[in-house]
């Protein structure tokens, strides 16, 4: 898999703890708030306006007219007599929620109610569909004797057509019969007049019959009543869950890259090698449960830290294009480590045979003499100010093969000035005649005392920690280091937290270290194991 692509998806596995919590949250309010609610029902009516379906031959009109009368009557059942005249007819306090819609390019209208209840559901939409009807034309009960008037009229004129036609038909029989021409001619004018009759009488017919319901367009009539629900549509409440459950994972995950952006430590060895323009020359792994992490590889020689600092070793030894004798150890800012990696590279390098002297020369926050067990006096400072000889500073560590400068007396003056002084330069110079190479643990970049510092020696190394060092205090000391011209040898990330740990034991070494873990010799007993070493006389 592309390595970018996992690098962007880093601060997902960072916070993958974050990401969990914030899904089984939201999965859990989701399910709580859910799993109350009781199924919710859904009922509905159809009702059409006029009876143009009826009709073999409609014309224009009686089905233009129903579809714009649908959308009245739709805004017609949302209003307050509907609504009061269902409430009294079914003695409800108040309506489930319900909607009436007209149906697109239909005479159709329809009211669907929603509710805890089915059976109630199914009430309230018939009674809707009613108390509609009761509003309109239809349910007009102020017409309902003319319309019982024009009834019996229709039935009286039916019953008159009837007898007209029968009579023509007499007379029509009688023309065929008749002989003389006078009898032809008297049947004529009664087939005429009886005609005429008739003509009238369908007039009268479907004048009246048009004043009818039957026969208007502005008719309301239910096509299909509500039926008792019997399935639930709601609510869904696996979907509801999951929906909840997925929208916290998102959120967590937003959470994540929202997290990583305002914060400016640098994590990962990639982001390292963007934010720094020189290069990994090392990577010190992560020390789990150790009380002295500054003697680590003194007391644990078979250990992936051990040879993460050999590693080092052999790199500066390599890439240096001239003697390296004074080594200065500095970060951008304090506690990534640079003490402890100044004191275990110095034991490295004292095991490889050479001859090392460590001096601690962080005199605003020294911390090797009590790593090391050692007096802070006389030390470094006390040599700058002429208070002690240099022989009487020094200090042999014979059980790690080094010799060790503490910081001295922190009254002794001003700190930059006791660095940049000229008795400083004397007094690198003359140990470079004695020592093969000086590791000076000095302090970070964030006071004046680093600047000064790097320029009275070979080459710096710059101590970096994941999860501490930051690209804001990064970028400034490269800045002091452009304008200066310090020259850095490399970078060292320090904590890796599994990069070694995990090559190791891919490739067979775990065994190795572990079996080697419990060793209870002392440490002057493995140094006497070591090959010969040859120091300068």
């Amino acid at each position: 898999m592309n390595l970018n692509f996992l690098e962007y998806l880093s601060p997902v596995f960072r916070w993958w703890w974050l990401i969990i919590l914030s899904t089984i949250t939201a999965g859990g309010i989701g399910y709580a708030l859910v799993n109350p609610l009781p199924p919710v029902y859904r009922a509905g009516t159809t009702l059409m306006v006029g009876a143009a379906i009826y009709d073999p031959n409609p014309s224009g009109l009686e089905l233009e007219l129903p579809r714009r009368l649908t959308d009245m009557y739709a805004a017609m059942a949302q209003r307050e007599p509907v609504r009061q005249g269902t409430m009294e007819r079914l003695n409800l306090p108040d309506l489930p929620e319900y909607t009436a819609y007209s149906m697109p390019n239909s005479p159709f209208l329809r009211i669907e109610v929603t509710d805890t209840d089915p059976r109630r559901a199914q009430l309230v939409a018939n009674t809707l569909a009613e108390q509609l009807i009761s509003h309109s034309p239809s349910g007009n009960e102020q017409n309902d004797e003319a319309q019982q008037f024009i009834s019996e009229q229709l039935q009286q004129l039916q019953d008159d057509i009837t007898q007209t036609q029968n009579a023509i038909a007499e007379a029509q029989d009688a023309l065929g019969k008749a002989e003389s021409a006078t009898e032809i001619q008297n049947i004529q004018q009664t087939l005429e007049a009886l005609n005429n009759k008739l003509a009238s009488l369908q007039t009268n017919y479907a004048n009246l019959l048009s004043s009818t319901q039957s026969g208007a367009i502005n008719t309301l009539s239910i096509v299909e009543p509500a039926s008792l629900p019997t399935h639930p549509i709601g609510p869904d409440k696996l979907l509801t869950i999951l929906t909840a459950t997925f929208g916290g994972a998102v959120l967590g995950i937003v959470g994540a890259y929202i997290i990583e952006y305002l914060d400016d430590r640098l994590k990962t060895s990639v982001e390292i090698t963007r934010a720094l323009h020189y290069p990994i020359i090392a990577h010190i792994p992560h020390i789990i449960d150790d009380k002295s992490p500054g003697l680590y590889t003194a007391q644990n020689p078979r250990s992936p830290m051990a040879d993460a600092f050999r590693s080092l070793r052999n790199n500066l030894v390599f890439l240096a294009e001239a003697p390296l004798q004074a080594l200065l150890l500095s970060s951008a800012t304090p506690e990534e480590g640079k003490s402890v990696v100044a004191l275990n590279l110095a034991i490295s390098l004292g095991h490889a045979g050479y001859r090392v002297l460590l001096i601690d020369a962080d005199l605003r926050s020294p911390s090797l003499a009590k790593i090391l067990e050692q007096s802070e006096t006389p030390g470094l400072s006390d040599i700058l100010v002429g208070k002690a000889p240099l022989t009487d500073c020094i200090t042999p560590l014979d059980d790690y093969s080094i010799d060790f400068i503490s910081s001295g007396d922190p009254s002794n003056g001003t700190d930059t000035e006791l660095l940049i002084s000229r008795a400083m330069k004397t007094t690198i110079e003359g140990l470079k005649q004695t020592y093969d190479v000086l590791v000076i643990d000095g302090p970070p970049f964030s006071v004046p005392d680093a600047v000064v510092l790097a320029k009275r020696v070979d080459g710096m190394l710059w101590v970096t920690r994941l999860g501490k060092s930051r690209r804001t205090a990064v970028r400034i000391m490269e800045n002091q280091i452009a304008q200066t011209q310090v020259r850095v040898l490399g970078v060292v990330v320090n904590d890796d937290r599994g990069t070694h740990t995990r090559y190791y034991q891919a490739y067979g070494y775990r065994n190795y270290y572990q079996n080697n873990r419990h060793e209870k010799e002392s440490n002057a007993q493995r140094l006497r194991r070591l090959p010969p070493i040859s120091r300068k006389k």
